[in-house]
């Protein structure tokens, strides 16, 4: 039919749009597959709550954290990662003051200072850890480019 659409009475299976047959759609419900995967339909178990210590710039602080654990899946600490206590031990106020003070003393006598002004009692060995763990976390973002270095050689 030289490329042109005829105009036609509507069936019941197609509909005339600007005079060309079009598939009537079959019906206005979503589509039967899922948008996104299938969450497995586990069930936690509640094992009690495990308090966890945090060093915080005001002192040290205990938090209980409720244990869920599932076979399938393991345990996990539902609260932990939203109040940003899954890994460190110590909150980002404490660490600085406690790497400004070891920036500038040896740590002996920074862990004392930081027992009589800072967040609380800390020994020397867990004071160069949390001092040493920040200076590598800032050496791997320099030497990745997220942070630019500062000065010139």
């Amino acid at each position: 039919m030289n490329g042109r659409c005829v105009r036609s009475s509507r069936s019941s299976r197609k509909t005339v749009i600007n005079g060309c047959f079009r598939p009537r759609p079959t019906s206005t419900q979503p589509p039967s597959r899922r948008l996104f995967p299938a969450t497995e339909n586990l069930v936690l178990r509640n094992k009690g709550s495990h308090p966890r210590r945090i060093l915080t710039a005001d002192g040290e602080v205990e938090i209980p954290r409720r244990y869920f654990w599932a076979t399938a899946a393991g345990g996990a600490y539902p609260v932990a990662g939203p109040a940003g206590i899954e890994q460190d031990t110590v909150s980002p106020g404490a660490q600085q003051i406690l790497c400004r003070l070891g920036m500038v003393q040896d740590f002996a006598q920074a862990a004392e200072d930081a027992t009589a002004i800072g967040p609380g009692p800390v020994s020397r060995e867990r004071l160069r850890q949390i001092v040493e763990k920040e200076a590598h976390r800032i050496r791997q973002g320099r030497d990745s480019g997220q942070m630019p270095a500062r000065g010139s050689a």
